[in-house]
């Protein structure tokens, strides 16, 4: 049986935690740390979220300095045209527009969060598809219009008896607002390749997910 199904079946579920076996060195207090976010805000008046993401900050890895490497003549890049070595490429900024990198600045001046995949606490009609905003953005569409209202007072969707969501708007692990549950290095190891199989099994060897060293950030 899908996730999907099984909340459709137990439908007194309100909430799913999504643990991956990608990210061992998270600790119990990563989970209930996001599912205490997510119960504190999933139906605040005046701040409601979909779900909460674990994340980690980055320094080396900010986005102004991530790069493409291009290959081939390009006349549409800001720089203007360039006209790479056919042997080694050009190096340009990755996202130009928004993260430029102009200047060389210290790594501690870069401020940016990436999502570590340990742990996603998510609404359950937001993995359904029937959460009140997903319902709406349905509803600008077709047929469903009638049984939405906006009700102005809160900023909240209320939702008519017999509106239903399509599965295109179902499975979003962490839908329209999400809030960060920011963790430190050593619980957001990510298992994608070799190296991180063993930067994951010398943390949990040392006991450093739960001890470590230095002082986490």
């Amino acid at each position: 049986m899908r996730s999907a199904d099984a909340l459709r079946v137990w439908d007194r579920i309100e909430a799913v935690c999504v643990l991956r076996a990608t990210s061992p060195c998270r600790v119990e207090s990563d989970v209930n740390d996001a599912l205490h976010l997510l119960e504190q805000y999933a139906d605040h008046p005046r701040y409601p979220v979909d779900a909460v993401v674990g994340v980690k900050r980055v320094t080396g890895m900010h986005p102004s300095r991530m790069k493409r490497i291009v290959t081939e003549f390009r006349g549409d890049l800001r720089e203007g045209p360039i006209n790479p070595p056919p042997d080694c490429g050009l190096l340009v900024d990755a996202y130009p527009e928004q993260f430029p990198e102009t200047a060389v600045v210290p790594s501690q001046s870069l401020s940016a969060v990436v999502r570590n995949g340990a742990v996603y606490a998510v609404r359950a009609d937001v993995l359904l598809g029937t959460a009140p905003w997903q319902l709406y953005a349905l509803n600008a569409k077709d047929a469903y219009a009638k049984s939405v209202q906006l009700n102005a007072k809160g900023d909240r969707w209320v939702v008519q008896p017999g509106a239903e969501a399509t599965a295109a708007t179902a499975g979003s692990l962490w839908g329209h607002r999400a809030i960060p549950l920011v963790m430190p290095e050593e619980r957001s190891v990510d298992i994608n390749t070799m190296f991180d199989m063993r930067v994951a099994e010398c943390v949990l060897h040392n006991g450093w997910h739960r001890n470590p060293p230095w002082k986490s950030s």
